[in-house]
């Protein structure tokens, strides 16, 4: 496996220059270039599903949470927590809500290295 860049071009130069062969050199990086495409695209879709599925479950767990301290604040059928419970509760949903965001954030922009 040549190694320096001048064995390289030695390794280069030896290959015969037949016009068959160079085609089949630009046929598999066509063929290489749209399966990365392919790939992306494919990424691209992915990631617009799961950041639908992820809103909407925060979206439920948000109402969920909403409907637990609207109950809690106006007493309905008798319906009363703690206000520990009710700061932990905040806080909790808070900081899932948060995360959440920041990974999907992080994944749908993330800069592919």
């Amino acid at each position: 496996m040549p190694e320096t860049t001048s064995e390289i071009i030695e390794v280069l130069s030896k290959k015969g220059t037949d016009p068959s062969d160079v085609q089949k050199d630009s046929s598999l990086e066509d063929e290489e270039r749209r399966e990365r495409i392919r790939g992306l695209r494919q990424n691209i879709d992915e990631r617009k599903h799961y950041a639908s599925y992820l809103f909407w479950f925060l979206v439920g767990h948000m109402s969920l949470v909403f409907v637990i301290l609207f109950f809690t604040g106006f007493m309905l059928c008798g319906f009363l927590l703690s206000d520990t419970v009710i700061v932990a509760l905040i806080t909790t949903t808070t900081a899932n809500v948060l995360t959440m965001f920041y990974f999907v954030v992080k994944y749908l922009f993330n800069a592919d290295k």
